[in-house]
């Protein structure tokens, strides 16, 4: 039965964050170092999903893989892994 929950997927991008520094090493040091010259902010990082929570017309639209308030297709499909991560879900949260 429906519950009122849509769930997508929405990567924020490279973002001018501490979490590319946070890596350690030299690594660490150049991934901050891009991440401050050339990352977007967190604001523009946090936008699309912000939109797909909040905007009337999206109201129950799930499932999507979003980048920049476009749905674009997603390389990293497996439709026999989704259902059987699903069903799994359903096990562990006594939905089924």
């Amino acid at each position: 039965p429906a519950r009122g929950v849509a769930v997508s997927a929405v990567p924020p991008g490279f973002t001018r964050t501490e979490a590319f520094a946070k890596g350690g090493g030299v690594q660490g040091l150049v991934a901050g170092l891009g991440a401050r010259l050339f990352g977007k902010s967190p604001e523009r990082g946090a936008d699309t999903a912000l939109w797909l929570a909040t905007a009337p017309e999206l109201a129950g639209i799930g499932g999507g893989y979003f980048e920049d308030r476009c749905e674009r297709a997603c390389e990293h499909t497996d439709e026999a892994a989704e259902e059987a991560l699903y069903a799994l879900c359903e096990r562990m949260t006594g939905v089924a």
